[in-house]
């Protein structure tokens, strides 16, 4: 499918993202996941952020649900990105995700396509 058919048909689509923090950080990567949806939220509208922790005695395990539409799946890290720097500028946002990601024992993820409008 085309970038233009997802587009008229409203292919949507989920990042399903699995993450698990290291010992010690999880506090303080759920306060960093919390500011990355707000700026998501603040430049990036049609971004949804669902996070839900593990409902298992294992510590720092979250699953988030990352749903936007389909055209922007094949830029996506470019696209969420340019968000974050528009919030906090370019030095700041290399220094956060340097950080996040500094954070994480494992992390996975998939996209799946989640609704098709009519």
């Amino acid at each position: 499918m085309s970038t233009a058919d997802a587009r008229k048909d409203g292919v949507w689509v989920t990042r399903v993202v699995y993450h698990k923090a290291k010992a010690g950080k999880e506090q303080r990567f759920l306060d960093m996941m919390v500011a990355v949806a707000e700026a998501w939220k603040k430049h990036l509208p049609e971004i949804q952020v669902t996070r839900y922790r593990s409902a298992t005695a294992e510590r720092g395990v979250y699953v988030v649900l990352v749903r936007f539409r389909a055209e922007n799946l094949h830029h996506f890290y470019d696209w969420s990105g340019a968000a974050l720097e528009r919030e906090w500028g370019k030095k700041e946002t290399d220094a956060f995700l340097a950080e996040y990601y500094g954070c994480l024992e494992d992390s996975r993820q998939v996209a799946v396509v989640t609704e098709t409008d009519p």
